[in-house]
């Protein structure tokens, strides 16, 4: 992410030095590190006193990763493409998330591969969870999040089935794995 903001405004980093804190969980499925790329992007704009707007800035990001986009430009949006098209949404309303990290993690290739050679029951509602989150309805949210890749995954790991009956039976509105 550096190097790619540095290049693009012909800036020099000699002289810069870069440090994170990382507080998601490697291969979690969140975007840890595409949150990381994008805390440089916007810690040298900062830096280099503001050159591009946070728009420019998620442009630059998508040459980094993905998700980084969507890191940059931070809040509720909705992300196409392979990350680079956002549609800023209503915000989430207030809530509190628990993060449960397994001790496996799954290869996102092989499981892309997997999901190919399966039947797919059930896909995100867009526009539900979008309506949702305009009518700032917390259990309308909570009843449209969905992860194609969850069945696959708990096929091979039925220990999911033992965290979401714990999530289940202390009263979670909503629970659902992240990424692949």
């Amino acid at each position: 992410a550096a190097k790619v903001y540095c290049d693009t405004l012909h800036k020099d980093p000699n002289g810069i030095s870069i440090r994170i804190n990382k507080r998601i969980p490697s291969e979690a499925g969140m975007g840890g590190g595409s949150a990381d790329a994008a805390a440089v992007l916007r810690a040298l704009n900062r830096y280099y006193g503001e050159p591009l707007s946070i728009f420019a800035l998620a442009e630059l990001g998508a040459q980094v990763g993905s998700d980084v986009p969507f890191c940059v430009v931070c809040g509720t949006a909705m992300v196409e493409g392979r990350g680079e098209r956002l549609r800023k949404l209503a915000d989430m309303p207030d809530c509190i998330f628990v993060v449960v990290k397994p001790d496996f993690s799954v290869s996102t290739p092989a499981l892309y591969k997997k999901i190919d050679e399966v039947s797919i029951a059930k896909r995100p509602d867009n526009r539900a969870m979008e309506s949702a989150l305009l009518a700032g309805d917390l259990k309308k949210v909570c009843d449209n999040i969905h992860n194609v890749f969850d069945p696959v995954v708990t096929e091979e790991h039925p220990e999911l089935n033992y965290i979401k009956s714990l999530f289940y039976n202390y009263g979670a509105i909503g629970y659902q794995m992240t990424g692949s």
